[in-house]
């Protein structure tokens, strides 16, 4: 996904951070900015503190089929799971609705990385069940409460209960126990199918990162994000090994931004420790190429922690966010290899360890102004004839989350050879629609502007097309 950016010289003339792209960017970096987009189930998510994970329909096998999953903070200090079932208004005998919690997203702990289960059966009995450091054992449902009503399970427990965190990896199942010929089956149903939902809380938020996994590289040990009212995104990444950072040493942190196509879904920070600068690197066609913003991001690298400061206008307009942490040791002037290799990658470090696996989720606090994008561009037929009907739409994106936009107000201006054509909009399977009927001359040109609506943001595209 990412490759190289253009060149920052190192040690005054020797070209490090080429290198260093060259070396490591494109197997680790792609790897981390990929990580985000193929493993965080995340559909949809609005303007409301929530987020929607889809499941695949009819794979409930004659169980509760869970057709969607939305998790829904935004009543002060507690969170909501919604699981939707398309087959059942009401959970039939012998069939329950369990929630698994992965609430420090480390398979590692936990049973299989669950700390808490939650279960709920048809005859509205509710369990839970919490990690004991052995095992999941009996636990309090205080401050919980659980419910299915017309074909859809409400869970919904205080902050406090999940341990505060920032962020938690879910699994929602559900099961069912039938008397067939063969004997008595469970059949199940998993949402999503493989992996977890990841869902994150807005505001500060915090991870963690291995101790003495570096080698000679910065050892990254804590990372935490917060967000300002005044537009700006600090980052402070903590390393255990060096209290000052020598001047052969790399620290890159990468924002994965939420829903973008891969090849433009990046912004990389770098902060190069022999200059003490900082650089931001835009992805777009695959390629990382410093922002053609003035740079306002600031680093600083003191008593073992490294403080970047970056504009949240460089995410360009996105309000979810993957992080992921890497930091480099190059080879410095004057050591053993030699000046040939001066600036290549000695060792890496990163956070998260597994770059296969999802970044860290971030949601700001203080969310950016929506924005609208059009991302595509439809004439039906593709070129207008005269007395017939022509529509032209767009795809229109909101930013925040680059979901496609399917409400809002669509208002159309046409022209035929200078002369105002009558033309509806709406919104149309997802696209922004103007209609017209062709003005009936054998020859003109139509122009039009389709202006849409929404959150207080607008967005125009503009049209030329030649009636035949």
């Amino acid at each position: 996904m990412l490759v190289d950016s253009v060149g920052t010289t190192w040690h005054g003339t020797q070209p490090g951070t080429e290198a260093m792209r060259r070396a490591c960017r494109r197997p680790l970096l792609g790897v981390l900015g990929a990580a985000l987009s193929a493993t965080v189930l995340v559909a949809t998510a609005g303007a409301a503190p929530s987020a929607t994970y889809s499941d695949p329909a009819d794979d409930g096998n004659e169980t509760p089929d869970i057709s969607s999953v939305t998790v829904d903070d935004s009543r002060p200090g507690a969170v909501n799971v919604r699981a939707q079932v398309a087959n059942f208004d009401e959970l039939p005998s012998d069939s329950r609705i369990i929630l698994q919690f992965d609430l420090d997203r480390d398979a590692t702990t936990g049973v299989a990385g669950d700390e808490i289960v939650v279960r709920y059966w048809d005859d509205q009995l509710f369990e839970v069940l919490r990690w004991d450091g052995i095992r999941l054992s009996p636990g309090s449902a205080e401050g919980m409460t659980a419910s299915f009503a017309a074909g859809a399970f409400n869970f919904t427990a205080d902050r406090a209960v999940l341990g505060n965190t920032s962020s938690f990896g879910l699994i929602v199942v559900s099961a069912r126990t039938q008397q067939l010929d063969i004997g008595r089956v469970t059949g199940t149903d998993y949402a999503p199918p493989t992996g977890r939902s990841i869902y994150s809380f807005p505001g500060p938020a915090s991870f963690v990162d291995p101790t003495r996994d570096h080698d000679a590289a910065p050892d990254i040990t804590s990372i935490s994000v917060l967000d300002t009212p005044g537009g700006k995104i600090d980052v402070r990444v903590a390393t255990s090994n060096y209290p000052t950072l020598p001047a052969d040493k790399v620290i890159g942190v990468d924002f994965d931004l939420e829903g973008r196509p891969p090849t433009a879904d990046d912004v990389f920070v770098e902060y190069l420790s022999g200059p003490g600068i900082v650089q931001v690197n835009i992805e777009e066609d695959e390629i990382l190429a410093p922002s053609v913003r003035p740079n306002t991001a600031t680093g600083r690298y003191e008593n073992g922690v490294l403080t970047l400061s970056v504009d949240r206008k460089e995410l360009d307009g996105a309000a979810i966010v993957g992080v992921g942490v890497v930091t480099f040791d190059l080879v410095g002037r004057g050591e053993s290899e030699g000046q040939a290799f001066e600036g290549d990658v000695e060792a890496v470090d990163s956070a998260p360890d597994d770059l296969t696996g999802a970044l860290f989720p971030y949601r700001l606090a203080n969310r950016p102004p929506l924005q609208l994008r059009t991302t595509k561009i439809v004439g039906s037929p593709a070129r207008p004839r005269a007395g017939r009907r022509f529509t032209y739409g767009v795809v229109v994106r909101r930013l925040d989350t680059y979901s496609v936009l399917r409400s809002g107000s669509v208002t159309c201006s046409v022209r035929a050879s200078g002369t105002r054509v009558p033309a509806v909009g709406r919104f149309v399977r997802g696209r922004a629609e103007c209609s017209l009927l062709v003005p009936t001359k054998s020859s003109s040109t139509l122009r039009g502007t389709v202006t849409v609506r929404a959150g207080g943001a607008v967005v125009r595209s503009t049209f030329r097309a030649v009636v035949r």
